[in-house]
């Protein structure tokens, strides 16, 4: 197992192990606001609960940044990333 992690700590895998994070990332939070939208019934016009939710997408995104960034690192990365998407689903 270390022989593994070896190998994966090397230059290119790390930034292969974060690109690949970040666009399965991508791929939730779109998957997130399509059915956020879907369950809503928004499909044409933004709505009022469609706005009250994202809203509160983006409170909790900006409260687990805050949160995040009190606990250790890793922790707090994962956080991070988690909570930038939420943001930018929530107010863009």
């Amino acid at each position: 197992m270390s022989s593994v992690m070896a190998v994966a700590s090397r230059t290119p895998f790390v930034g292969l192990i974060a690109v690949t994070a970040v666009l399965f990332g991508l791929a939730i939070g779109h998957t997130t606001l399509v059915l956020m939208r879907h369950v809503l019934d928004a499909d044409r016009s933004i709505t009022g609960p469609e706005v009250a939710l994202s809203a509160v997408l983006g409170c909790a995104g900006v409260w687990m940044v805050w949160y995040g960034r009190l606990r250790g690192e890793a922790v707090g990365t994962w956080l991070g990333f988690i909570a930038g998407t939420m943001i930018w689903i929530g107010f863009f």
